[in-house]
């Protein structure tokens, strides 16, 4: 069967008439997710694991992916401190005659840059800067210093704006790199560029700041992939991010949101053409004049995160990865789109808009242009499609779905691998049949936030894992807060308080088969 070969759906159902409406910004960021980055993301159940430098600690991702991140190739968020000796300072009150010393400060940041040596630290004080690197220049900063730190003064409020012409924010060739705390506004076409010129960049921070007002948030110039070991953490964009050409590797994203409006039909939110060793925690994706992520490089993790409002697809990975505790809300066409490798998809949610009444496709695809045999887990989930469930490629004989929740709104399909498949009037029963057990089909009753409501068939529907992770639902919520985990990415802390259910749980059943960590596919 085609993929858009469905009939058109007759009907609405409750979840679908209750989640008509337009996404904003603040889907982003609810009080439970600032809740999480308050806390530090303490997501180990039962203790009290610290956060290192505001980043989810490694131990606790190494635990619960599937897939074998490299972790150490992630660079550290480090102590937003002011050396005691040595900083160069900028203020608005300062004079680029100065000796840029915290009595004598420079006037423009691209004075203390050009002034600065190797392995130096630019502080900047509370101000607005309109910056250009050199007169009639079409870039505000020029950074090809190693080691080099420019940062907002702690506790202080940081703006960089373009003076004149100029219409790039910041163009990067350097490694061990840290630009912190500097919000860029305006810079019409890009807000950081990696120009990889004649080497790469790598290790570079970019943290605690907002880029709003450009075409491309953060940007290479399409040749060999321009920065390798890149962590943005804490950052907000209104544009897109991504990596050109590539290959690029190793790019931690945390606490990061996307509003991807700078750019029109075709744009990606957050794209990677070629690369490896890519971790996605606490990101939100907010509209993409195509998909929300779409990336092509092998060893992804998306974690606690919420991609809404795509044109296209929602998440498309090429090279499979792990979803986990994650609000995917359809676009236009199939929500989740895996191509090939092993993939896991752990208590997260595939929901849909009513704007969609009379569109259909499915709400996960594995593999259907390149038909490659995959490894696939669907664990604690929530699969619900107004018009359509899971296609598998007749390919795959590796699949686990057990304590998941099918539904859609006009009886057509919940599954279909190859000539295998299972319609909404079925039930579960031929799903556990084949691929597990504890799965079920009924309307989830989603809220508007695509939460659990107090009477849905998912609160308490889910299996303890043989891991303390993810030990907090997306809500905030600890698991497990009733008899068993909830399915989807929510906690609802609605079900009743019972202890956790014993290691019985963990048992398999017969046919209930589970891929375990670094097989080989």
């Amino acid at each position: 069967m085609d993929m858009r070969g469905h009939r058109v759906p007759s009907r609405q159902s409750q979840s679908e008439i209750r989640t008509s409406r337009r996404f904003t910004l603040s889907d982003c960021l609810p009080t439970e997710i600032n809740l999480l980055i308050i806390s530090a993301l303490i997501i180990s159940a039962g203790s009290a694991s610290p956060a290192v430098g505001g980043l989810v600690p490694d131990a606790e991702i190494a635990a619960a992916t599937f897939i074998d991140l490299d972790l150490n190739r992630f660079p550290n968020l480090p102590p937003n401190e002011i050396p005691a000796t040595g900083a160069i300072f900028v203020s608005p009150q300062g004079d680029d005659a100065g000796t840029g010393s915290r009595l004598s400060p420079f006037k423009t940041i691209a004075r203390a840059v050009h002034a600065a040596s190797s392995a130096g630290t630019i502080v900047v004080r509370e101000g607005s800067y309109r910056e250009a690197w050199e007169a009639d220049d079409f870039r505000a900063l020029v950074v090809t210093k190693d080691h080099l730190t420019l940062m907002a003064y702690p506790g202080e409020s940081v703006t960089m704006k373009p003076a004149g012409g100029v219409t790039y924010g910041v163009v990067v060739n350097a490694r061990n790199l840290v630009f912190r705390g500097i919000d860029l506004d305006g810079f019409r076409k890009i807000g950081v560029l990696f120009d990889s010129g004649a080497r790469k960049s790598r290790h570079v921070v970019i943290a605690d700041l907002e880029i709003k007002g450009s075409n491309e948030a953060i940007a290479m110039w399409e040749a060999a992939g321009a920065v390798d070991e890149l962590l943005l953490a804490n950052v907000e964009a209104d544009a897109i991010i991504h990596c050109g050409i590539g290959p690029c590797s190793s790019w931690r994203l945390e606490n990061v949101t996307i509003e991807a409006k700078g750019v029109g039909w075709g744009a990606d939110a957050f794209a990677i053409e070629a690369g490896d060793n890519f971790l996605l925690v606490n990101v939100c994706v907010l509209g993409a004049g195509s998909d929300g992520i779409d990336t092509k490089a092998t060893r992804v993790v998306v974690l606690n995160s919420r991609v809404r409002g795509a044109r296209n697809n929602a998440v498309k990975l090429w090279h499979g990865g792990d979803v986990i505790n994650t609000l995917i809300v359809r676009g236009e066409e199939s929500p989740l789109v895996v191509e090939k490798g092993r993939f896991r998809l752990l208590n997260s949610t595939l929901g849909f808009t009513s704007e969609l009444v009379g569109h259909r496709d499915y709400s996960m695809v594995f593999s259907y242009d390149e038909r490659l045999p995959m490894q696939i887990e669907v664990i604690n989930s929530i699969i619900s499609n107004p018009s359509g469930g899971v296609w598998i490629n007749p390919e795959t004989s590796r699949v686990a779905i057990r304590n998941s929740l099918f539904h859609t709104a006009d009886g057509s399909e919940i599954l279909i691998h190859g000539s295998f498949e299972v319609s909404y009037s079925d039930g579960a029963d031929r799903i556990n049949q084949r691929y597990g057990t504890r799965n079920l089909t009924a309307d989830p009753l989603l809220d508007g936030d695509l939460r659990p409501a107090g009477s849905s068939p998912a609160i308490d529907a889910g299996v303890a894992l043989p891991f303390d992770f993810p030990a907090h639902g997306i809500g905030g919520m600890s698991r497990i807060s009733g008899a068993a985990p909830d399915l989807g990415a929510y906690e609802t802390g609605v079900g009743p308080r019972r202890p956790p259910r014993g290691a019985h749980d963990l048992d398999r059943e017969p046919g209930d088969t589970q891929i375990e960590k670094g097989e080989t596919p």
